[in-house]
C-alpha cells in the first residue's frame, strides 16, 4: 500500500530538516504552541523499538520525507527555540491555549517524555488509512501517548 504524499507538507516542516540543515525551527504551530497538523506523534521508550518502528512505518508505505525519529535533547531544543522567538503574540496566544485548549498539555507530555531521554516518532497521516496503517505499527512497537493532530482536532490512537 502507497501511502506517499504528493505535495509533501511533511517535508517542509520536518523536525530531521530543521536539524540536518541547522535551519532555525520552522515547527507549524496554532495559537503559541507547536502543532504538527496531520501528523501523528507518539512516544516510543527506547532508541532501538523507535528506529524499528521508524523502518516498519516506511516499510508499510509511507515516504521517507513523511517520518521523523526526533530524540529527547533535540525536543527540548526545538521546544525552547520555539518558546524563545514567540515575543508577546506569542506568550498571548499560549495563555489562550492553556486556557481554551489541550494543546499546550500535549506539548508538555511530549517534553516530559523527551527529558525522560525517550524518542518521538512523527509520521504523516493526513488521511483515515494512514492514521490506521501509522497506528497500528506504531502500537506494536509499543508506542504510547499517540495522537493525531487535525485542523482543530486531537485524537488520542490507543
Amino acid at each position: 500500500m502507497d501511502h506517499k504524499t504528493p505535495d509533501k507538507p511533511h517535508a517542509k516542516h520536518s523536525p530531521r530538516r530543521a536539524r540536518d540543515s541547522g535551519q532555525a525551527n520552522t515547527q507549524p504551530s496554532s495559537v503559541g504552541n507547536i502543532y504538527p497538523l496531520d501528523d501523528v506523534v507518539a512516544v516510543v521508550d527506547d532508541r532501538e523499538s523507535a528506529e524499528r518502528a521508524v523502518r516498519s512505518l516506511r516499510d508499510a508505505g509511507l515516504a521517507e520525507d513523511d517520518v521523523d525519529l526526533v530524540d529527547g535533547p533535540f525536543v527540548a531544543e526545538a521546544t525552547r527555540s520555539f518558546r524563545q522567538h514567540g515575543g508577546r503574540l506569542r506568550r498571548v496566544q499560549a495563555w489562550l491555549s492553556e486556557a481554551f485548549s489541550d494543546d499546550a498539555e500535549y506539548a508538555r507530555i511530549y517534553e516530559r517524555e523527551a527529558e525522560r531521554g525517550h524518542y518521538l516518532v512523527i509520521a504523516h497521516a493526513p488521511r483515515p488509512e494512514v492514521v490506521e496503517t501509522v497506528r497500528q505499527v506504531l502500537h506494536a512497537y509499543g508506542a504510547h501517548s499517540m495522537r493525531h493532530f487535525e485542523l482543530l482536532t486531537v485524537t488520542d490512537l490507543w
